[in-house]
């Protein structure tokens, strides 16, 4: 083995370490990750708004900084709204293929657990939030610790 890296090789290693601290981050923070997220995003479209209006594209600039704006104030009540309507859709879109002819037993499995994820976005949001960003930091730390040893 040779003892000097590639370029490559150390840009995989750094993505990998990566990964794996991003995926304990979301085991440990959770939902609380969500303002995290909403704070950078808001960021980003201020940013990006006043980089528009300098370069003179003020119509869409002023968009992206009353975006921003939005987000760093709204955007985890929006957030919870859309979550809620997105628990109903996933309700009512379970139940209506219970109601279908010839399912198989998987597909009526597959139709219920719909139905208790939307359940479960409909009456706590957050709990939904968390589980889902323990899946997401589990599934980035297997993905770090393959790619740590993935040997091409």
């Amino acid at each position: 083995m040779s003892a000097k890296r590639s370029k490559a090789e150390v840009r995989n290693i750094v993505l990998a370490l990566a990964y794996i601290v991003m995926g304990v981050l979301f085991c440990v923070k959770q939902g609380a990750v969500l303002n995290w997220v909403m704070w950078i995003a808001g960021a980003l479209f201020l940013a990006q708004g006043i980089i528009d209006i300098i370069n003179r594209n003020a119509v869409i600039g002023i968009f992206e900084i009353v975006v921003g704006v939005a987000i760093f104030y709204f955007g985890i009540a929006l957030l919870g709204v859309a979550t809620l309507v997105l628990g109903i859709v996933l309700i009512v879109y379970s139940i209506a293929n219970l109601f279908r002819y010839h399912q198989s037993f998987f597909t009526i499995l597959a139709n219920l657990m719909t139905a208790l994820v939307g359940v479960l976005l409909v009456i706590n949001q957050w709990a939904a939030y968390n589980w889902f960003f323990i899946l997401l930091g589990v599934a980035l730390i297997v993905n770090g610790v393959l790619a740590l040893f993935n040997k091409k």
